[in-house]
């Protein structure tokens, strides 16, 4: 994690009180459901930019579901970070 740039792809991950059925609609390319921590809370992750909208959007449409950016600088649980092993 630490050899990844985290300037040249930003990413960001989100709590989000939604299970991964609710939250789907919301899901736009560049953002993924990361975790499934139970069936009515999910960790969203991808993009920075992307993700940030999918929040707005969920807050919008849900003011009194649970959504917040988490602080990290990484969309870890993201296929953005999958690369092959070295000498593999």
């Amino acid at each position: 994690m630490a050899e990844l740039d985290s300037v040249k792809a930003p990413g960001a991950m989100a709590a989000v009180g939604l299970g991964p059925e609710d939250v789907a609609p919301y899901l736009r390319p560049g953002v993924a459901v990361g975790c499934e921590n139970s069936p009515s809370s999910t960790t969203l992750t991808g993009d920075r930019n992307a993700l940030e909208l999918v929040v707005q959007q969920i807050k919008n449409a849900l003011p009194d579901i649970l959504v917040r950016m988490l602080n990290v600088d990484r969309a870890y649980h993201s296929s953005k970070l999958k690369t092959p092993l070295p000498n593999s």
